[in-house]
């Protein structure tokens, strides 16, 4: 069993950059006319369009938008730098011992690319810049796991009650989304004290269940020797 540190991580600092200058740029226009009067001028105008801004993107930070944060950020990141999966095929030959027969391969809203990877030899866990190249000896357990989102639906009598509950069960639902997206994976428990856990993410939808069938099916064949793997 090999344990090392990659550079899969995705910068998002220009993504935040970006995003900062919307929030600002948004907050400026609606603060300067509701702000705007004869009596006042541009300079303080200017100062308490600012506050604004790092009002509403501090309450993005901490509150329960937290998660619809990163997917703006990936989404934002993404269009800057292109998409980090292409990237990250450009790395096999550096990260693998040979061409990889299965891989699959996940970019989390943290923009930390996730894969795991079989290249005829060996096993393969990509997890949030550490990578493990495995023996089928070194694999004690493995489980997997899919689940679907919670789904919140409110309803209200009058028509700003169920406008408000539409915005909130979007948001909510969304949340759920993208936290199901992250438990959705492939665990495996190896032989080591300091990574003993290794896990997949799969993401969301439909792709996590049948991406997680097929490593099952993967995972048997070590088993019963149908594919060959270093023991």
């Amino acid at each position: 069993m090999i344990i090392k540190d990659v550079d899969l991580h995705f910068g998002n600092k220009s993504a935040y950059i970006s995003l900062l200058f919307i929030f600002f740029a948004v907050s400026f226009i609606a603060g300067f006319s509701i702000k705007s009067s004869p009596d006042t001028g541009f300079i303080e105008n200017w100062e308490f369009c600012l506050f604004s801004g790092v009002v509403i993107y501090g309450v993005l930070n901490i509150c329960s938008f937290t998660m619809i944060h990163g997917l703006i950020i990936m989404f934002l990141s993404r269009i800057i730098h292109g998409d980090p999966i292409i990237k990250f095929r450009a790395m096999y030959g550096d990260l693998f011992a040979h061409t990889p027969i299965n891989i699959d391969s996940v970019v989390g809203v943290d923009n930390y690319v996730n894969a795991i990877c079989y290249d005829g030899e060996f096993l393969y866990v990509i997890q949030k810049n550490k990578m493990v190249t495995l023996k089928w000896s070194d694999v004690r357990r493995w489980e997997w796991s899919v689940y679907d989102p919670a789904k919140q639906t409110t309803t209200g009598f009058t028509p700003g009650a169920a406008l408000q509950g539409m915005v909130q069960d979007a948001a909510a639902n969304l949340s759920h989304a993208v936290k199901t997206a992250t438990e959705n994976g492939i665990s495996l428990t190896v032989k080591s004290l300091d990574y003993p856990v290794w896990f997949f993410c799969a993401g969301l939808g439909k792709q996590p269940l049948s991406t997680c069938q097929k490593w099952e099916e993967i995972f048997r064949q070590f088993d019963d020797g149908t594919l060959a793997i270093a023991r």
